[in-house]
């Protein structure tokens, strides 16, 4: 396994940064629409006009908001956590941006067009001509081509890069980008993904990039505090008219409470928040509150080299004996959206025919008895972090003692229980992630290759990994649909996790604030203006 592969963090660190801030938790998961939004008095949230322009009706020009961890780095390249990336995406901008909701939509930022060859390996890119970086410097093809290569070679990269085969820059505004082989969701995982740096100053600045980036994005970057804040500001010259917010201020908050407290008090203008706290939310009387639908899954991991779990009727039972409902009225309030399968029904490539699991503790005590387990039986320790998965972790513990089954819960911290779960040094644990919105995506999660990486419960079936290899090529939509129904119905057979259910992201913002539009792991201060 390479070490590209291995330490492809950032779809999993979705789980633990921004979506679950408030509970104890890269790409992007998102509808881009809500589904509850209300007001002091319970009136719905306006509709903005169109993002960028002139700000009306305000002489407030600052945005305040939170992260709730610190960062390392904001070098597109080396990004290893979703926090970084919440800043990232304001600083730069791909070639293609790929806009969530009810209907994906392909919105061209760096490149003006793009055509296809024939056989649907180079896709060659027309770039808008007099596009700056921060540092007044021309973007061209060279830069986009130097974007590209960094991240084949960075060892955060692996998911997005695993189809880019080369680049080059035909002249200064067209770049070719080829692939290993037909790739359906290119412009979901690779194009959208992948953020246009300035070559000059990556070269000039070296190891010091990271925390003085460079982009062609909305804002640029102006400070950084340690475990404190980062400011941005606006980019006068940005190429799709300058944004309406001048000021950013990203403040570093880790608890909870002092998230809860800094929205309702209005010391923060706008986040997300813990979902136990949404009846809370909604009743405080400075605030919109939205509730919005995102394909993040919490479930429980097994490690399949370990006794029991290596017994598929073992993984069978557990799956049959989850109480989802029960689970996620304790976790989540009854917010989220109850799951037996990974794959979120708003993922490209979802459908009807992918089989889950009921509730069903008789046939989960049949299935112990034909693995001849004879409870009560001890299954050792569920790995957890603090917050939601831990009480998930509570849930579950309860849900297995009803079939005999005993376990023990071990609170760890974020970043060991990572590294040991991808070496395989587990037996049980609660997890979370979100692998974007098309189903290759979740190869990660499941296939041969990331094993040692995001393949935690270290499952290998080569007929799984042969259909997402073919899900991936085939660009007809509805014979992608059953290639993945059968996939996934193996996975299901399989019982390769317990998935417990889809997390929703509440957040809040100040009332007078216009938000145009929203990603559930994002945060797009450019889309929004005072009112």
């Amino acid at each position: 396994m390479s070490r590209r592969k291995t330490a492809t963090i950032l779809s999993l660190l979705l789980a633990f940064v921004f979506v679950l801030s408030a509970c104890g938790t890269t790409a992007p998961a998102a509808s881009g629409t809500t589904t509850a939004s209300t007001t002091s008095g319970g009136t719905a949230a306006t509709t903005a006009p169109p993002a960028g322009g002139t700000a009306t009706g305000s002489t407030r020009d600052n945005l305040v908001t939170y992260i709730n961890s610190d960062i390392n780095t904001l070098d597109q390249t080396m990004i290893s956590l979703i926090n970084e990336n919440v800043i990232a995406v304001n600083i730069y901008d791909p070639l293609i941006y790929m806009k969530q909701g009810e209907n994906k939509t392909e919105e061209m930022r760096l490149a003006e067009s793009y055509t296809v060859s024939d056989d649907g390996l180079v896709y060659t890119f027309k770039l808008r001509q007099g596009v700056l970086f921060h540092n007044g410097e021309e973007m061209k093809a060279s830069d986009v081509h130097f974007s590209y290569e960094t991240c084949k070679a960075s060892p955060y990269r692996g998911a997005q890069m695993e189809q880019y085969a080369s680049s080059r820059a035909v002249d200064d505004y067209t770049f070719e980008l080829t692939l290993v082989d037909v790739y359906a969701p290119v412009m979901e995982i690779m194009v959208s993904s992948i953020q246009i740096v300035s070559e000059k100053a990556v070269n000039e600045l070296g190891s010091d990039f990271g925390l003085n980036p460079v982009g062609t994005g909305p804002y640029v970057f102006v400070s950084y505090e340690t475990t404190n804040q980062i400011k941005l500001t606006r980019f006068d010259d940005y190429y799709r008219t300058p944004a309406r917010i001048k000021d950013l201020t990203f403040k570093i908050i880790t608890d909870p409470n002092t998230i809860a407290i800094a929205l309702q008090s209005g010391e923060i203008d706008v986040g997300s928040f813990a979902a136990t706290a949404y009846s809370n939310m909604m009743a405080a009387p400075n605030l919109t509150v939205n509730l919005m639908a995102s394909n993040h899954i919490t479930y429980m991991m097994m490690n399949h080299e370990v006794a029991p779990f290596n017994d598929v009727r073992v993984r069978q039972a557990i799956n049959y004996a989850l109480d989802r409902d029960f689970i996620n009225e304790a976790v989540m309030g009854g917010l989220a959206r109850p799951a037996s399968i990974i794959l979120s029904p708003d993922v490209t490539g979802y459908s009807t025919a992918i089989r889950g699991y009921e509730y069903n503790i008789e046939k989960a005590k049949e299935l112990l008895a034909e693995a001849g387990i004879t409870t009560p039986y001890d299954l050792g320790k569920l790995k957890a972090i603090e917050g939601s998965f831990k009480t998930a972790a509570q849930m579950i513990q309860a849900n297995l003692a009803d079939i005999g089954l005993n376990l023990e819960i071990e609170v760890l911290e974020a970043t060991k229980y990572i590294e040991d779960a991808q070496k395989g040094d587990y037996a049980m644990g609660v997890m979370g992630m979100d692998s974007g919105n098309d189903a290759d995506g979740f190869n990660a999660m499941v296939t041969t290759p990331y094993i040692n990486s995001l393949n935690m419960a270290r499952y290998s079936n080569p007929e799984v990994d042969r259909l997402f290899a073919a899900g991936r090529s085939e660009l007809n939509p509805e014979a992608r649909k059953a290639i993945y129904a059968e996939c996934f119905n193996l996975i299901t057979d399989d019982a390769v996790y317990g998935a417990l259910y889809n997390q929703p992201r509440p957040f809040a913002y100040n009332p007078d604030l216009q938000v145009d539009y929203f990603e559930p792991m994002l945060l797009f201060p450019y889309e929004m203006a005072w009112k």
